[in-house]
């Protein structure tokens, strides 16, 4: 649909001139394709934000899937040594700092 105040056709009723229509069915046409253009590259940038956002979640869902079993693992083989807990706790601390700084340079922050 035309935004234009008239419909823009070769009616002498419009008032316009053969060039002066060429010149508005012109502009309406262009305007058109730079609203079309204007669309499309919304939706690229709303799925490449969805998609960055995935991978941020994955990245973070597997870091701490990580985290845990090395704190599940090293836990299990402290046993009650509490010499090895705190070893454990120190590696596990570590891993989320490289983690961390990991997450930091792929994703920004």
């Amino acid at each position: 649909m035309s935004s234009y105040p008239v419909q823009l056709h070769n009616d002498p009723s419009t008032g316009l001139t053969a060039e002066q229509l060429a010149v508005a069915q012109s502009n309406e046409a262009n305007m058109i394709l730079e609203v079309h253009r204007h669309l499309l590259w919304s939706r690229a940038l709303a799925e490449m934000e969805r998609l960055d956002a995935e991978a941020a979640a994955d990245a973070r869902r597997a870091s701490l899937v990580e985290e845990v079993e090395m704190l599940h693992d090293g836990l299990a083989l402290a046993g009650r040594s509490v010499a090895a807990v705190e070893l454990v706790a120190r590696s596990v601390e570590s891993l989320a700092r490289v983690d961390e700084r990991r997450f930091l340079r792929r994703f920004g922050g």
